[in-house]
């Protein structure tokens, strides 16, 4: 509450609507040219789209929505506006867009923060939300039907086979989901790219030249220049890629680079993990208030969240552990060309190793690693200044609310005993839960904000 200031209630939102599978690459766009709102959660509407808050601040009044009609016509995708009035139901060029939330409804499901905008979790009047866009489901079924008539003129110009073509021509055969990483699209390993589907079998018949050239015309039309297939993240504490790079050629390298929200991300695709989903946590991350501290992130990768404390929040020092050879090579050159190398010590290898460099120093302690970091929270609690400061503990936790509050009683239980066994004596309370992502049915990837204060200050607020 002590950080809650008078602001005028929200009243409206303004979002761009865009179809569940170009949500994150529509998201990085409008961040890219300071459009989106990151205080905010994108969220879905009823046909299914999802809708991304915009910015109305008064830097940019109505060049959100100008800029984001501007787009949807540059790419001759028409664009709908409609501003939804308290209980209307609007149907803009027939499409159900409906949008009637209260602000309670709203924070209920994690949209907005019961603070923002001086807005509390108990009030209940009616939100405005200004949809921009065009239906989802069109432009999903336009392309799909560009791609299989793109990709039939291709197959019947090399000769193949019709037999085969057909069979690569299917709705289950064809490319449905994939995420845009630079100027590399990484196809999802279903369909034509699922080994041992008859798809995967077709496409294993056509000749070198054959394949390059239907890879060719499926990159000009999801507008990349390379092309891969995702494969399963390791289920070892490295989560190192499986992806590899199947166009131009083979051997082409992996390398890209990404831009998120004012940092810049390279790695190599066929080496290096990078999770889209979780940029709502690192813009969290990016206000922290951070001047003059010192974090230690037991888990550091690329810099995920590495980067964000240093760029944005402005953390004096960051102790970066990372034990996984291409990650590391990926996370000194992330700090080099974010300008911020200067501010960051790098640990190679098991942070338990690194301990003594850090010890008992740590205003904040990030442990980013799923499905649990538990491993890492004995070094978690040595890291802690005397003073105490917040660990943000991430793990995959179930949706039931007794078994996600059953797991945080356990969060505050453990460290407890982890830090009255190394002789500190902590009061330990989860401030906060954030609901990143869903990583599975029933199953979200969250982040508790635990606050470690010592017990002779009577758990009181450390900044």
């Amino acid at each position: 509450a002590a950080h809650a200031m008078a602001a005028t209630p929200l009243t409206s939102l303004l979002c761009a609507v865009v179809p569940p599978s170009q949500a994150e690459a529509k998201r990085r766009a409008l961040d890219a040219e300071g459009l989106l709102d990151v205080s905010l959660k994108a969220f879905q509407i009823t046909d299914g789209s999802i809708a991304l808050p915009l910015r109305t601040d008064s830097s940019k009044q109505g060049c959100a929505g100008n800029a984001w009609k501007a787009h949807a016509q540059a790419s001759s995708k028409p664009c709908i506006t409609g501003r939804v009035q308290a209980g209307e139901a609007a149907q803009p060029s027939g499409s159900l867009l409906k949008n009637t939330w209260t602000v309670g409804e709203l924070c209920e499901q994690s949209i907005l923060s019961p603070l923002h905008g001086g807005v509390s979790s108990h009030e209940c009047g009616a939100v405005q939300v200004a949809l921009l866009s065009a239906p989802a489901t069109g432009r999903q079924r336009g392309q799909q039907d560009f791609l299989r008539d793109s990709l039939r003129r291709v197959l019947l110009e090399e000769g193949v086979p019709s037999t085969v073509a057909e069979q690569l021509l299917l709705e289950e055969a064809l490319p449905r989901r994939w995420e845009r990483l630079g100027d590399i699209a990484l196809l999802a390993p279903r369909g034509m790219f699922e080994s041992g589907s008859p798809a995967a079998n077709a496409l294993a018949t056509l000749s070198t030249t054959q394949r390059a050239a239907m890879y060719a015309v499926l990159a000009k039309v999801l507008g990349c220049q390379r092309l891969g297939v995702q494969g399963r993240i390791e289920k070892s504490l490295h989560r190192k890629s499986s992806a590899a790079v199947i166009w131009p050629s083979e051997s082409a390298s992996g390398w890209t680079s990404v831009r998120d929200n004012g940092v810049t991300y390279s790695l190599d695709v066929t080496k290096n993990m990078y999770s889209s989903g979780n940029g709502t946590e690192k813009a969290r991350v990016a206000k922290f208030e951070c001047d003059g501290q010192v974090v230690v992130d037991l888990y550091a990768g690329i810099g995920y969240f590495t980067l964000p404390y240093l760029v944005h929040a402005r953390a004096a020092m960051v102790h970066a552990c990372e034990w996984d050879a291409d990650a590391l090579v990926a996370l000194r050159h992330n700090l080099l060309q974010n300008g911020v190398a200067a501010r960051c010590i790098v640990h190679a290898g098991d942070n338990k190793e690194s301990l003594p460099a850090f010890a008992m120093c740590a205003h904040r302690v990030n442990l980013g690693l799923i499905p649990s970091s538990e491993a890492g929270w004995p070094v978690a609690v040595a890291a802690l200044r005397p003073e105490g400061g917040w660990l943000h503990v991430h793990a995959n936790v179930s949706s039931d609310p007794a078994l996600e509050a059953a797991w945080t009683a356990r969060l505050e239980a453990t460290f407890a005993r982890l830090a009255a066994e190394a002789g500190r004596s902590f009061h330990f309370a989860v401030a906060h839960v954030e609901r990143v992502k869903w990583y599975a049915p029933k199953i979200r990837h969250v982040v508790a904000d635990v606050l470690a204060a010592p017990r002779q200050m009577g758990g009181g607020v450390i900044h």
